[in-house]
């Protein structure tokens, strides 16, 4: 669980460098999937498109 909040810390790194960046907030989607956090994987998943 530590390799998936060390892997969102970055992606939200990257995505307040680049927030028009899609593939960003799909990886951060998928963290937060595989993380069960539902509701944050979809409103990145939103954005992601």
């Amino acid at each position: 669980m530590a390799q998936y909040q060390k892997a969102i810390d970055s992606y939200q790194i990257a995505v307040s460098l680049d927030q028009k960046n899609p593939i960003t907030y799909e990886a951060l989607g998928f963290s937060y999937y595989d993380l069960k956090q539902y509701k944050k994987a979809l409103f990145r998943f939103s954005k992601s498109t």
